[in-house]
């Protein structure tokens, strides 16, 4: 499943305790925190080819959430349609 999510540190942290609470772990060994910086994921996009940011579950198999690094569109953009 792709998520699209505001780069804002609280809803970062709001959206890391919502997951964790339902059993997901970080696929990579970054914190999605990183991505609150505005150069960190045109970095990891550019130096290691990131697009999305994995979290895998301890309780469902075969779902994983993958919360996009770079979206072409502004988030307040995609809220209002």
């Amino acid at each position: 499943m792709d998520i699209i999510l505001d780069l804002d540190e609280a809803n970062i942290r709001n959206f890391l305790k919502s997951v964790e609470a339902f059993g997901y772990q970080a696929a990579l060994p970054i914190s999605i925190l990183d991505l609150v910086d505005e150069e960190n994921p045109k970095k990891l996009k550019e130096e290691k080819g990131l697009i999305a940011f994995s979290f895998f579950s301890t309780i469902f198999n075969m779902i994983t959430l993958d919360k996009l690094v770079d979206v072409p569109v502004d988030f307040e953009e995609l809220l209002e349609k």
